[in-house]
């Protein structure tokens, strides 16, 4: 797919700008955004989990506020690998349950031969 782009950037109003904003979030929330200028326009579709950066600085005369919002199209809210805190033991499924047990076998082998070679230290 194409990049395709339409830029404002210029100076005006305060009721303008605000204007422009109010309607911005208005989209977003609706979740169509276009931006157009011209005959050129960009369509775009807001999904549930954006990021999102605010920076903020001023200057002798110059104050400035950059908002930044980006998604991915097929975006939904992570999910977090499974994680509990509990008191309750966890159950251990099958595959990991067996290598346990040939771990305990294989301890329990380790601690018979030491038996053993202790006995023939003797």
């Amino acid at each position: 797919m194409s990049k395709k782009e339409v830029r404002l950037k210029g100076r005006m109003d305060l009721n303008t700008v605000v204007s422009y904003l109010e309607e911005l979030v208005k989209s977003i929330k609706e979740g169509k955004v276009y931006v157009q200028q011209g005959d050129e326009y960009v369509a775009l579709h807001p999904v549930e989990m954006m990021d999102f950066t605010v920076e903020a600085s001023r200057r002798k005369d110059q104050e400035k506020l950059i908002l930044e919002i980006s998604w991915h199209k097929e975006s939904t809210i992570p999910t977090r690998p499974e994680f509990r805190i509990t008191s309750v033991e966890p159950e251990i499924p099958p595959e990991e349950e067996e290598h346990s047990e040939c771990e305990k076998e294989s301890d329990s082998r380790e601690e018979d031969d030491e038996e053993d070679d202790e006995e023939d230290d003797e």
